[in-house]
C-alpha cells in the first residue's frame, strides 16, 4: 500500500511537471520598431505546445490590474493578408475590460508569434484585431522584442494604437 501511494505521487508531481511548456515574454512594438508600447505579453504553452495562457501585463501602463490572455496554437496563411504567417498562438486577451474596469462587451485578439523580430529588418510578429458586436473595427500590429516597457526607454501608450471602439466606426462583417 505504501509503494502504491508513493507511485501515485510520483506520477502526479511528474505529469504535472510535463504539463508545463515554455514560457515567453515580450514587448510590442510598431511595425518599424520606432515605438515600445507600454504593455507586454508573458504566457506559457501547455498540452504539447497546443494550448497557451498568460497576461497582457497593463500594470506597466499605470493600471492596476493586468488582462488575461487565452488561446490555442494556429498556422496564419499568406491569403489571409494579416502581415505575418506561420505558426502562431492566437489568444483573447480581455484588454478592453482590463483597462476600463468593467465589460465594455469589445473584444482584443491577439495573434502572437514566439520568436523576437531580429536584424536590420525584423518581420512582423504580432497582431491584434479589436472586435466590437460582430464586426472587426480596428486592427494594430508590428515587431515583437525582448524590451520590456519602463526603465529608461520611452513607451507609448496600449499597443491598441488607434484601434477604439469608442471611435464609433465599425470595420466590415467578414
Amino acid at each position: 500500500m505504501r509503494w502504491t501511494g508513493f507511485a501515485v505521487i510520483t506520477f502526479l508531481v511528474v505529469g504535472c511537471c510535463a504539463a508545463f511548456g515554455q514560457s515567453y515574454t515580450f514587448g510590442f512594438e510598431n511595425y518599424n520598431g520606432t515605438t515600445l508600447y507600454c504593455n507586454y505579453e508573458t504566457f506559457t504553452l501547455y498540452n504539447d505546445g497546443y494550448l497557451v495562457a498568460g497576461v497582457d501585463n497593463l500594470q506597466a501602463c499605470g493600471d492596476p490590474r493586468n488582462a488575461v490572455l487565452i488561446g490555442a496554437k494556429t498556422s496564419v496563411p499568406k491569403n489571409a493578408g494579416l502581415g505575418q504567417t506561420g505558426l502562431a498562438y492566437g489568444m483573447a486577451d480581455n484588454l478592453y475590460d482590463a483597462i476600463y474596469g468593467f465589460d465594455t462587451q469589445e473584444q482584443w485578439f491577439l495573434i502572437s508569434e514566439t520568436k523576437a523580430g531580429s536584424g536590420k529588418h525584423p518581420k512582423q510578429g504580432w497582431i491584434g484585431l479589436a472586435g466590437y458586436n460582430g464586426y472587426i473595427v480596428g486592427d494594430n500590429a508590428g515587431i515583437l522584442t525582448t524590451n520590456i516597457p519602463g526603465g529608461d526607454r520611452a513607451s507609448a501608450g496600449y499597443s491598441l494604437g488607434k484601434a477604439t471602439v469608442a471611435s464609433g466606426k465599425t470595420g466590415s462583417k467578414k
